[in-house]
């Protein structure tokens, strides 16, 4: 008992903690996004669409609801916040960012 004092055994686990998180992604949908960019051919609203379809953002996305269970929710915002629709039309009247500022 005394030799099993003084070497301590010790018993290692190597197990990695896994904590959950949430990604929140919002894309702005007010009437500003349908104004053409340098290229005049796309929409910087498409532009964010597409972002969201990119394979390597796709992967990126999937890995972090598989590997640590993160969940991503993709929102469309102006000056209201709704669950993301890919087929909707930008529509807001302004992007409604500092409206909580009351220094602005």
């Amino acid at each position: 008992m005394t030799a099993l004092l003084l070497l301590r055994p010790s018993f290692a686990s190597e197990q990695t903690a896994v904590t959950s998180g949430k990604l929140i992604v919002i894309l702005d949908y007010s009437m500003s996004m349908k104004i053409t960019g340098r290229s005049q051919e796309q929409l910087a609203l498409g532009r964010g669409r597409q972002v969201l379809e990119w394979p390597d953002v796709k992967e990126a996305l999937d890995r972090l609801q598989k590997e640590r269970q993160d969940r991503v929710v993709i929102y469309q915002g102006a000056e209201d916040i709704r669950k993301y629709d890919p087929a909707s039309e930008a529509d807001g009247k302004r992007t409604d960012i500092a409206s909580g500022c009351t220094r602005c």
